[in-house]
């Protein structure tokens, strides 16, 4: 066989491979820059499948579009994980109902809007991560955003797992300029303070009161098979006009606090 036909016959197996379906598993990350441009390294990992579950309400004056993941897995834990989300979103959009229905609308800039969109940063045999992403609008000068975060530990059930839940409350790192011992809680927020020093739209007494040593400052987090990520929702730590801000750890530089957890 020459070697014209072989380049020709990898190039149509090449181009048959690349037209399979696409799986659900690769979560939409559209909603969160990456800021690491370093290539990917692609590890095969047991992922859980899901469907997208979607609401689309339309009334005078609001309008109502959100989306989930629904897990498709066999086991008691993903009834437990599917109802944690569902109950979430199904209280949002509750409570943006009551929020409509309380006010009176004579004088609103446009029509009141609920919309998310979701990623999926971490699915894997250890941790589930979840993120919802989202504006609303209630009449104000601008749309106002949320942010939800989720971490499911597949090794324990299913379990819904906070920022503290992954850290060593015991654990500390000797500061060796002044001789202190550093838990996780002061460790990333004096980093997470220095790193956002450094963003457009710094402010000293807005960081240092958005990212300060308190656990809620950290409450909204993602997991990847590399990184924690800790999101920052406008006003946190910036004002309006800066967007969400974002904080990212190597797991690596992490590992002295973490609890013995597959990460």
């Amino acid at each position: 066989m020459n070697k014209s036909l072989l380049i020709l016959l990898a190039i149509i197996i090449f181009a048959g491979w690349g037209c399979d379906k696409k799986d659900a598993n690769f979560a939409d990350s559209s909603s969160i820059t990456l800021q690491n441009e370093t290539p990917i390294e692609i590890i095969a990992v047991k992922e859980t499948s899901y469907s997208v579950e979607s609401i689309h309400e339309e009334s005078t004056g609001r309008r109502i579009d959100l989306e989930y993941p629904v897990f498709e897995g066999s086991g008691d834990e993903y009834i437990k994980i599917n109802e944690e989300i569902k109950k979430f979103v199904d209280e949002l959009k509750e409570s943006f109902i009551e929020d409509y229905n309380g006010l009176d609308h004579e004088y609103d800039l446009g029509a009141w809007f609920l919309e998310n969109s979701f990623t999926v940063p971490r699915n894997d045999e250890s941790f589930i991560s979840l993120v919802l992403e989202g504006g609303m609008y209630t009449g104000g000068a601008h749309p106002n955003y949320f942010y939800k975060t989720f971490l499911f530990n597949m090794e324990e059930e299913g379990s819904l797992m906070n920022t503290a839940d992954i850290f060593n409350p015991e654990a500390g790192v000797l500061d060796e300029d002044s001789g202190a011992y550093v838990d996780w809680l002061n460790y990333i927020s004096g980093q997470a303070r220095l790193r956002l020093m450094q963003q457009d739209y710094a402010d000293a007494d807005w960081i240092n009161e958005g990212a300060g040593p308190q656990a809620a400052n950290f409450a909204l987090f993602y997991l990847t098979d590399k990184e924690i990520v800790f999101l920052f929702p406008p006003y946190q730590v910036a004002p309006y006009a800066a967007g969400q801000q974002q904080v990212q750890f190597t797991i690596d530089e992490l590992a002295e606090y973490l609890r013995a957890y597959n990460f």
